[in-house]
């Protein structure tokens, strides 16, 4: 277990970006969407690393964004899945005005990542990897909630190679699919 004293600082540039959200020290970026940006982050209070998911400046004052960013921290939080990514949080920091989403830190790439770099995977971790990703959306299911995403960016690899599904902000509730949009949309 990590504690305070063991992590690196902060290596964020300097600028609009906060180095701490609530209890939630930013160490570096681990990648960036469309509406959000993950850190890599410190959790001060449980003493572990987390993913921090923070919502762009440009859509924080848009409440159809806002609220789509919620919708996916309270569906995340809710769920409890080996294959799914953990949520812990989400909330507003007061000081930088930023929204975000607290989640369980993966360490490893993306299937997206992995393909690009190795070409090809052999038959019997890709069977692997279709029933671990069957198994989370089963799971969806089972809780009333669609991913509508599901792409080899949105798979994440730990370091054994097993499967965690990742990004929710598209998925709606099975009683709320009257609305669906495209990805582009609210």
């Amino acid at each position: 277990m990590n504690h305070p004293q063991d992590v690196n600082p902060t290596v964020l540039p300097s600028g609009d970006n906060p180095r701490q959200l609530g209890p939630y020290r930013l160490l570096r970026p681990l990648g960036q969407g469309g509406m959000a940006t993950v850190y890599l982050a410190y959790d001060c209070e449980q003493y572990r690393q987390v993913a921090v998911k923070v919502l762009a400046d440009a859509l924080a004052y848009e409440p159809r964004f806002v609220q789509r960013f919620y919708r996916e921290g309270s569906i995340t939080r809710r769920l409890s899945h080996t294959h799914i990514v953990a949520g812990y949080g989400f909330g507003h920091d007061r000081h930088s005005g930023k929204h975000y989403i607290v989640l369980e830190h993966v360490d490893g790439p993306s299937l997206q990542v992995w393909l690009d770099d190795a070409g090809c995977m052999p038959l019997s971790q890709s069977v692997r990897i279709i029933l671990e990703v069957a198994s989370a959306l089963e799971y969806l299911h089972s809780q009333q909630v669609v991913h509508r995403d599901i792409k080899p960016g949105n798979i994440l690899l730990d370091p054994q190679g097993h499967v965690k599904l990742i990004d929710l902000g598209l998925a709606k509730r099975i009683d709320d699919l009257r609305d669906l949009t495209l990805a582009d949309q609210g």
